[in-house]
């Protein structure tokens, strides 16, 4: 692989010196759980210098005032959950309206492989068909064998899995996907109905 020098790198465009944080765009993240905060805030910190301008941060009740204490830049939301930990069913409803109002969405990361996540997360991305979507971590591995259930969606869905991840997702093996990853990949999105 060749590797593109740092002076070749494209630069961000100059911001206007009267944009604010709403000229930027709203990205919404769902991630997080007791005992992987540092998920919920390093997807938070990544939104942000990515450039997003509002950065809200959903994440589980029980970690929100960590996540909160990890950035002091982006915002966060408290996602509800039952005595025992377990996200309740108030917890999509609440994401999915927040949801609503953002740009851009990201779910998954530290969210946990539970029953209760996995039914969130479908319940989540079901109910935002029409926010620019990306999966990751978690939020892979809790829709593993991952099938055409989204294929209706009228935005974009992204799904951003490593090599062990993709595994999963896809039913093959992490030897098998390092030496076809290309095709793989194509063959999975059409599968998928990700591609036409």
């Amino acid at each position: 692989m060749d590797v593109v020098p740092v002076n070749e790198l494209p630069r961000w465009p100059t911001r206007a010196f009267d944009a604010h944080k709403g000229t930027f765009g709203t990205a919404l993240i769902a991630a997080g759980s007791r005992g992987m905060s540092g998920a919920a805030v390093l997807c938070g910190s990544a939104a942000l210098r990515s450039g997003a301008g509002l950065v809200r941060v959903a994440a589980p009740a029980c970690v929100q005032a960590v996540v909160a204490a990890g950035n002091p830049c982006y915002t966060t939301l408290p996602i509800h959950q039952h005595a025992d930990g377990t996200l309740s069913d108030q917890a999509a409803a609440d994401v999915v309206g927040w949801g609503q109002k953002a740009n851009g969405f990201a779910i998954g990361p530290g969210l946990g492989h539970s029953p209760d996540a996995a039914a969130f997360v479908r319940r989540v991305i079901r109910e935002l068909p029409g926010t620019p979507t990306v999966i990751d971590a978690d939020g892979l591995n809790v829709l593993a064998p991952f099938t055409d259930e989204f294929k209706d969606r009228a935005s974009p869905l992204v799904l951003t899995p490593h090599p062990g991840e993709f595994a999963r997702l896809s039913g093959k093996s992490i030897a098998e996907i390092a030496e076809h990853r290309e095709e793989l990949t194509a063959e999975f999105a059409a599968k998928v109905r990700f591609l036409p």
